[in-house]
């Protein structure tokens, strides 16, 4: 199973719902894809549903997997857990082989399973994870505020509210008590319409606030509807409404810092927040208010949070722990922000929270070292959800909010970041979506050589992205490494030649050597040729074999791909043992470099190729245990390695 949610004992009175689910699953007796579709409001209590379904009918399927389906990126990254859950499975080279690598299994096997996509949205096509075929043996539950005719179909089945009884029991079991108070319970659940969030929420308020039932009775008759939901117009949300409000306005009363966490966590996924990037001492002077240095404060907040229901707390599979926020309550937080204040100013002041704790939690750039570690890889895998989730909540809020150009740059440097994370782990059109969304937040001019140097390395990772995607991003790819050269050249020649420095040359020789590869991609060994020499020329000038081992040494390994592609492979293998030996022999870096690895392991592939086939087989074999400590073992080269083997 991959459901890492636990059991919800507070669920209650949904038993002919559940029933009704698995009448429309149950299919012993037959083979086939059996759905079901689990649709309702928002906090009518449908991903508790499917939640208790898998745990009350475990015992019917051999395999059962949750995938998280607000974002597709989430559901990429759940379908690549799938295929480690399943014995005998290996990772695939690239997200869309590991789905279809999923999808065939599923297809195919006589073990019955249950996949259960939680919170479908019309933000991408589902129809591309669901598997198909007459064999099939399993049956999928999809949750989903949606009507659309895709999810409209007779195996359906809608949330229905709690009766005044059931509401009642749901209530009082939250708090702690099953008989006193009974009448006040089914009061307020027929005040609330039975709508299981806001049962929780009351429970939550009346807990931490000391308030009597009665009491939070009367406070809710006085209020007035509230705004602060996204759509208060029918029973449902006027109650949703009502309830935020009055256990907002207490949390802010009784504990302001655990408020305004609450609206940061507005601006991340849903779904796992990690502690790690919210509880801390943060540097930043933005982030005073929302920065706690001792630990008895960090439970406090967390109590304070958990103990009212806006959140709750759950362990993740590596033994951290991560923060869940219902979708209703966050959207309500977000339209309460941007509602408020005329002058949005407090909208403002947190989405810079938001934006500078993803900068804090986010490993620094540099795709040369830092980001290829593969203690940096499951950072950026937890940090993607949160980061996709925060460029939606900004677009979402268009003009409301003040984007200065340099927030757009901090923005743009988070995402390059990313983005390169994407493109380390083939996630290619992921990528390149998160890269040409830094490249439009930087595309203004800039004062700082440094934001300069930084708005080309966003243009150098879209290039390299688009190179990647095969001949549909060839030709705009070579463009931009172009672009990047000519930028380089035009500001290298700009400045004195007191003024030009040893690091500016080598960041064209670098552009040069890009270039060279961009147009190895097109098979233009000989334009390569000639880029490569300009290249050399440049950097012998500025620096030699014992200065600069990692520059010689990547240009001695794309020569020799220039020599493979003529047919000379053991002059290619003489070329590619020079370069691993000088990038062998940086300062700082050990054997398990990435680019000393790709030295060797397109030095194994010349090997083969030359019918080298046992030394061939023993470098790979090596190069793949190697990349597999170095990077992990999901990682895209340590797969294409193991292929090779």
């Amino acid at each position: 199973t991959t459901v890492r949610l636990d059991r919800n004992e507070f669920f209650h009175g949904r038993d002919k719902l559940l029933e009704d689910i698995h009448s429309k699953l149950d299919g012993a007796t037959s083979r086939g894809i059996r759905k079901c579709v689990i649709t309702g409001m928002g906090g009518s209590g449908k991903t508790q549903a499917a939640l208790e379904y898998a745990y009350r009918y475990q015992s019917s399927y051999s395999y059962i997997f949750w995938l998280e389906s607000e974002l597709e990126s989430t559901v990429i990254e759940n379908y690549v857990d799938i295929l480690s859950a399943i014995p005998g499975k290996a990772l695939e080279t690239g997200e869309r082989a590991n789905i279809q690598a999923v999808r065939d299994w599923l297809s195919t096997t006589d073990e019955r399973w249950l996949l259960i996509f939680d919170n479908v949205t019309d933000s991408y096509s589902l129809s591309s994870y669901i598997p198909g075929g007459l064999r099939c043996n399993g049956s999928i539950i999809i949750t989903t505020q949606l009507s659309s005719a895709e999810y409209t179909t007779p195996r359906r089945v809608e949330t229905p509210k709690l009766s005044d009884e059931d509401g009642a029991d749901l209530l009082l079991k939250h708090l702690g008590n099953s008989k006193d108070g009974r009448r006040e319970a089914m009061a307020i659940s027929s005040l609330v319409d039975g709508l299981p969030l806001a049962l929780v929420q009351v429970a939550g308020y009346v807990q931490k606030s000391q308030t009597s039932l009665a009491e939070f009775i009367e406070t809710y008759k006085t209020r007035q509807i509230s705004q602060g939901l996204w759509d208060a117009t029918d029973s449902y949300g006027k109650c949703l409404a009502k309830v935020f409000d009055i256990a907002l306005e207490s949390l802010q009363t009784t504990d302001p810092l655990a408020r305004n966490l609450l609206d940061v966590f507005a601006f991340f996924s849903p779904d796992a927040i990690p502690e790690s990037m919210v509880f801390k001492l943060h540097q930043h002077e933005c982030l005073a208010a929302l920065s706690i240095e001792k630990q008895t404060r960090i439970d406090e907040v967390r109590a304070s949070l958990t103990g009212r229901k806006a959140i709750d707390r759950v362990k993740l599979a590596d033994g951290s722990f991560a923060l869940r926020m219902h979708r209703s309550l966050k959207q309500s937080l977000l339209t309460r922000l941007e509602n408020d204040d005329p002058t949005k100013v407090n909208l403002n002041r947190v989405f810079i929270q938001a934006l500078f704790i993803l900068k804090a939690a986010s490993p620094e750039y540099s795709k040369q070292s830092a980001l290829l570690k593969a203690a940096n890889i499951p950072i950026y895998k937890r940090l993607l959800p949160h980061i996709t989730e925060f460029l939606a909540v900004r677009q979402s809020l268009g003009d409301a909010l003040d984007i200065t150009p340099a927030i757009s740059l901090e923005i743009a440097w988070v995402l390059l970041g990313v983005g390169h994370y994407m493109y380390e782990s083939h996630s290619l059109d992921g990528g390149l979506a998160v890269a040409e969304e830094a490249q439009s937040l930087s595309n203004f001019s800039v004062t700082s050589a440094d934001d300069e140097n930084r708005k080309l390395q966003v243009l150098w990772l879209v290039a390299s992205l688009k190179l990647n995607r095969g001949i549909c991003g060839r030709k705009d790819g070579i463009e931009l490494m172009d672009d990047i050269l000519q930028r380089r050249l035009g500001s290298f020649a700009a400045s004195s030649p007191e003024s030009q420095c040893r690091r500016d040359a080598m960041q064209v020789a670098t552009a040069y050597n890009n270039l060279a590869c961009a147009r190895m991609h097109d098979f233009d060994f000989e334009e390569a040729d000639k880029l490569l020499d300009k290249d050399i020329e440049l950097r012998s000038k500025w620096g030699n074999e014992t200065t600069h081992p990692s520059s010689f040494g990547e240009h001695k390994k794309n020569k020799a791909l220039v020599l493979a592609s003529r047919g000379d492979l053991f002059g290619a293998l003489g070329l590619l043992d020079e370069s691993i030996r000088l990038l062998a022999g940086v300062k700082g870096v050990g054997p398990l470099s990435r680019h000393l690895l790709l030295a060797k392991f397109l030095r194994a592939c010349i090997m083969l190729e030359a019918g080298q086939v046992r030394e061939a087989l023993a470098e790979h074999i090596s190069i793949m245990d190697s990349r597999k400590e170095a990077l992990g073992a999901h990682h895209e080269h340590t797969i294409s390695s193991a292929y090779w083997v």
